[in-house]
């Protein structure tokens, strides 16, 4: 999952940037898919120049929702240049689609994180399960593996 979250995240912002701008009533403090975009980067850097999660299979499921995020990208690219966000219902209409956006990016990140955390628990698990065993060192799972999940 952690190999695939930056492709959902650069789908999202994406799409993201081709929305039709809507004025708010109040201006927000920061571009919150500036940051997430910039997270999204650096964990795809990271994972891209082999250090941890290293090489592997992307995620499927990750794959389809970045899939979809482009695809609707398409279609906001073909036809969001006839949305006027003159009106209320447009305006909260627009609010909708970044709301859903961030959701799916928020439901992404949360799925990545428990994968991540029930990786490194298992992790230590085996560890403490060598320990016990006496295991060889070269045959125990790798201490930095674990700090690094």
């Amino acid at each position: 999952m952690l190999r695939t979250f930056g492709q959902v995240v650069d789908a999202a912002a994406r799409l993201w940037a081709d929305i039709p701008f809507a004025p708010l009533a109040v201006a927000p403090k920061s571009d919150v898919m500036t940051r997430l975009r910039a997270i999204g980067d650096g964990i795809a850097r990271t994972a891209s120049v082999g250090r941890w999660p290293g090489p592997g299979p992307t995620d499927d499921r990750l794959l389809e929702i970045a899939k979809n995020l482009s695809r609707a990208r398409r279609l906001v690219q073909r036809y969001g240049g006839d949305v006027n966000p003159s009106t209320a219902e447009i305006r909260a209409d627009i609010a909708a689609v970044r709301a859903r956006i961030m959701h799916t990016l928020y439901v992404t990140a949360h799925g990545a994180a428990l994968a991540i955390s029930h990786y490194a628990k298992d992790l230590r698990d085996r560890l403490d399960i060598d320990i016990r065993r006496r295991s060889p060192m070269t045959q125990r799972p790798n201490i930095r593996e674990i700090h690094a999940a």
